[in-house]
């Protein structure tokens, strides 16, 4: 069963030597702030170091995520995106899989 936290685009393909940002729109919450983004691999191990460059940013209720960079190919990925929305903390994800 799909978690309500997962994004409806999960997931995402991307290629091993592809660097893509990514969109977590709130809308349906209200408009968000101090986000945090980060991305795991399969075993949830924080892969962010290796796997994330530059910073998160806002535009209006959508956080663009760093770029996701550096997979491996036959991997999947974890990206979590939390916020502050309310004085509430939110945290939503998407699974990305890695291809050649």
């Amino acid at each position: 069963m799909t978690s309500p936290r997962e994004a409806e685009e999960s997931p995402k393909y991307q290629g091993e030597d592809e660097s893509l940002a990514y969109t977590f729109i709130w809308t349906a919450i209200g408009t968000p702030t101090s986000p945090i983004v980060v991305i795991k691999n399969a075993a949830l191990t924080d892969m962010t170091a290796t796997n994330l460059s530059g910073t998160a940013s806002i535009v209006g209720d959508t956080i663009v995520t760093p770029l996701v960079t550096a997979l491996v190919a036959g991997q999947s990925y974890r990206l979590e995106c939390k916020v502050t929305i309310g004085g509430n903390t939110h945290e939503h994800w998407l699974e990305i899989i890695a291809e050649e």
